[in-house]
């Protein structure tokens, strides 16, 4: 073999060598590193499933809003006429419109609890975080919405029972009522329809 051809074959077998070495380089970097944590983003989180206690509402502001300890204490202040130990449980959210005269009046919904079912339901009216009215002195069902109904008022939409319904399908079209203020309470537009209520009697000592 000529001088030439050795340093020809040197220079090749040095290259395969090196390609060779940094190609193992890699394969154990890719082996010691810690896996890459998925984003939560790219693997999508499930939603949590929203509880049919939670009423809709079309008010984002955070003014005038009810502490929770006095949420608490009205509506641990409230129980059924026939179970004094069933009490309720606020919605997460409030609802709250002027009242035409400087202040405010705030709607938040209310579960009976404890329960098995998210059914049995009141709101409670505010005003200027005070509590002033029940949406009935009866459970509703279920509270669908609450909306802003201009100032002083409340459209509160229930799910509408025929009597043989199973709960989780309602098919009567459901009831909205309107509830304005008067000065001194909530007046509703309507009673509320008997596939509406369970029929449960409400009370309050505040």
């Amino acid at each position: 073999m000529t001088d030439k051809k050795y340093a020809l074959l040197s220079i090749l077998i040095g290259f395969v060598f090196a390609q060779g070495t940094a190609l193992y380089g890699v394969y154990a970097s890719a082996q010691t590193a810690p896996p890459a944590q998925a984003s939560s983003l790219s693997m999508g989180t499930p939603f949590a499933k929203v509880p049919s206690t939670k009423a809709s509402s079309t008010n984002d502001s955070d003014t005038a809003q009810i502490p929770k300890n006095v949420l608490n204490a009205v509506m641990n202040a409230t129980s059924e006429k026939s179970n004094p130990d069933i009490h309720f449980s606020p919605f997460p959210l409030q609802i709250t419109v002027p009242d035409g005269h400087g202040g405010t009046l705030t709607a938040v919904g209310g579960t009976r609890f404890p329960t098995a079912d998210g059914l049995g339901q009141v709101v409670f009216f505010f005003h200027n975080g005070e509590i002033a009215d029940l949406s009935s002195d009866k459970e509703a069902i279920s509270v669908l919405s609450i909306k802003p109904a201009g100032t002083g008022s409340f459209a509160i939409t229930y799910a509408n029972y025929r009597p043989t319904d199973p709960m989780v399908h309602p098919t009567l079209p459901p009831q909205t009522i309107t509830y304005t203020w008067n000065g001194n309470r909530m007046v509703p537009s309507a009673h509320l329809d008997s596939g509406a209520t369970n029929g449960i009697e409400v009370v309050h000592t505040w």
